[in-house]
C-alpha cells in the first residue's frame, strides 16, 4: 500500500560537497522539505479517503524523516488495521475450516456464509499524485532557503 516519489537532489548533494560549511544547512533544508511534502500527502489522502466513522482518515499519519548521508526519507501511512483491505481491495471471504465466518461487529458478534469482495480504492496513492506540485514547491523552497543561508 505504499507509493513512494524520488526527488532529484543531484546538484543540492554536489553543491553540498563543493560549498564548504554546506553539508549540515542541506541536511536541514532536505529534512524540513520531506516534513513538507509528507504533510502535504498525508492531507490529501485524508481528503480523499472513504469515510464511515472516519477511524482510517484519522489514522494517516507522516513519520520522521529519516536521512542517511544526503538522502533523506519520509514516509507517509495509515495505520488502521484495514487500510491494505481498502486501499488495494480483496477478494470474496468464505470459511475454510469452519462452516461459518464470525467477527465481533458493532453490535456483538457478526456471523456470516460469506464476506463479499471489496473492490480497490487507493486513497493514498491518490493523495500521493495530487500532492505532487506541493512536493515539488517543498524541495524548490530548500534549494531557495540553502542558497540564501550559504549567501549565494
Amino acid at each position: 500500500m505504499a507509493g513512494s516519489f524520488e526527488v532529484d537532489i543531484r546538484e543540492i548533494a554536489a553543491l553540498a560537497t563543493k560549498v564548504s560549511g554546506a553539508q549540515p544547512i542541506v541536511k536541514k533544508s532536505l529534512h524540513k522539505a520531506a516534513r513538507a511534502a509528507g504533510f502535504a500527502v498525508e492531507g490529501n489522502a485524508k481528503i480523499t479517503a472513504p469515510v464511515d466513522k472516519g477511524y482510517l482518515k484519522a489514522n494517516i499519519r507522516t513519520g520522521n524523516p529519516r536521512q542517511s548521508g544526503i538522502s533523506t526519507t519520509v514516509e507517509v501511512t495509515s495505520h488502521a488495521a484495514y487500510s491494505a483491505a481498502v486501499h488495494d481491495g480483496r477478494k470474496e471471504v468464505r470459511p475454510v475450516s469452519a462452516r461459518v465466518l464470525a467477527w465481533h461487529g458493532e453490535d456483538g458478534m457478526v456471523f456470516s456464509m460469506k464476506s463479499k469482495a471489496v473492490a480497490a480504492n487507493p486513497f493514498m496513492d491518490r493523495g500521493l499524485k495530487s500532492s505532487e506540485g506541493q512536493i515539488i514547491q517543498a524541495f524548490d523552497q530548500a534549494l531557495a532557503n540553502t542558497l540564501r543561508e550559504l549567501g549565494l
